[in-house]
């Protein structure tokens, strides 16, 4: 139940505190939309990692030199709980 507590607080003030770099990366977007989805994967990314680094969730990664690193990839999980989009968006090294 605190690492639920916890999560909320960390979500709440993260919506709250990434405003302006919402902002900023609207203002960017108008000019360079690929740097405006670079900033937005690595922000939201490093939310996601710490919402798992709080939850105290583990992640095993096998396979993931087989993945491509020119061509686009699917990425597909199992989805037993909602969780798993959490914990496997901050592995995606691009959009």
């Amino acid at each position: 139940m605190i690492r639920f507590i916890i999560n909320f607080i960390f979500v709440v003030g993260f919506l709250i505190l990434s405003l302006p770099i919402q902002f900023i990366a609207w203002i960017i977007g108008k000019f360079n939309p690929k740097l405006k989805g670079d900033i937005a994967l690595a922000v939201v990314g490093w939310a996601f990692k710490v919402v798992g680094i709080i939850a105290g969730a583990k992640i095993t990664v096998i396979g993931e030199e087989n993945v491509p690193k020119d061509r686009p990839v699917l990425y597909i999980s199992n989805h037993r709980s909602y969780y798993d989009i959490i914990l496997t968006y901050y592995r995606v090294p691009r959009q």
